[in-house]
């Protein structure tokens, strides 16, 4: 899109002489008498350093668009490894399966049965793992070492191999680019600690997550739980009440609807 030339406003502020001064604007009223020479007179005075300056602040200027394109291409190599992986752990999974390259009407199914059996990962996926892991080492803290992280937690946890999904967890909830999946993160860590019988680090990974987009249900539910866990009924009274307050109608609801009537008001902490 191309910009129209700017064409001269009558009552644009305009530079005038006045009295060895120079008025900025007319409408301002504010004159700069004597100064005005003192600082032309000064840059003249102080053409080196001012060239110096000028060209440190080019150098600078440089220097940060050389780091944005740096940045930028550390992204753009850092997605395009995450998508090579996803197309390891494709093929893998479909050998898995038993899945081949000709069309199988099962194969959605097949696939998805594989996903969950009880396995060893490091054996069953070992490209998966070590192609994932490099996207992980080589861009941590990004948007593509996040899922990175997200799927091998999820892949060690669905085959039963929590304490492997562990550390992958906690990395994605460290590095959850914002709000929504934030509260993914924080839910799934909850999740993985509560499996692995460490309901007080699932209360905690629970609350940290709480206000965080579409699993607000189920973090609050998580909530709850390990509340009840832990022998904090109150807690986990108001985690069933608060869902049943902001989520009405919901399977988070009917679920905690049920699940409150076991909570004894006034037992614990």
């Amino acid at each position: 899109m191309t910009t129209p030339h700017a064409t001269q406003n009558a009552h644009a502020p305009l530079a005038s002489s006045n009295e060895g001064g120079f008025r900025v604007s007319d409408s301002t009223g504010d004159t700069f008498t004597g100064k005005g020479h003192q600082l032309f007179d000064a840059l003249l005075k102080n053409q080196k350093p001012v060239a110096v300056a000028l060209l440190v602040a080019l150098a600078l200027g440089v220097g940060f668009a050389t780091i944005q394109q740096k940045r930028e291409a550390r992204e753009k190599g850092a997605v395009n490894a995450l998508y090579l992986a996803k197309r390891v752990f494709e093929d893998e999974l479909k050998s898995l399966a038993g899945v081949g390259i000709n069309s199988d009407p099962a194969a959605d199914q097949k696939m998805g049965d594989a996903l969950f059996s009880k396995i060893d990962v490091d054996a069953k996926f070992p490209n998966t793992v070590k192609k994932f892991s490099t996207v992980i080492e080589q861009n941590e803290g990004t948007r593509a070492a996040y899922d990175a992280a997200t799927t091998l937690s999820s892949l060690y946890f669905n085959h039963g191999q929590t304490e492997k999904s562990l550390p992958w967890a906690e990395k994605a909830a460290q590095w959850a680019p914002n709000t929504m999946e934030k509260g993914f993160a924080y839910w799934g860590l909850g999740i993985v600690q509560e499996t692995l019988g460490k309901p007080v680090d699932a209360l905690r990974s629970f609350e940290r997550g709480v206000g965080s987009g579409p699993a607000q249900g189920e973090i609050l539910l998580g909530i709850a739980r390990t509340a009840e866990t832990t022998q904090n009924t109150a807690k986990a009274k108001a985690a069933y009440d608060r869902i049943k307050k902001e989520l009405p109608g919901s399977e988070a609801a009917r679920i905690a609807e049920q699940l409150q009537s076991n909570v004894k008001v006034g037992v614990g902490k």
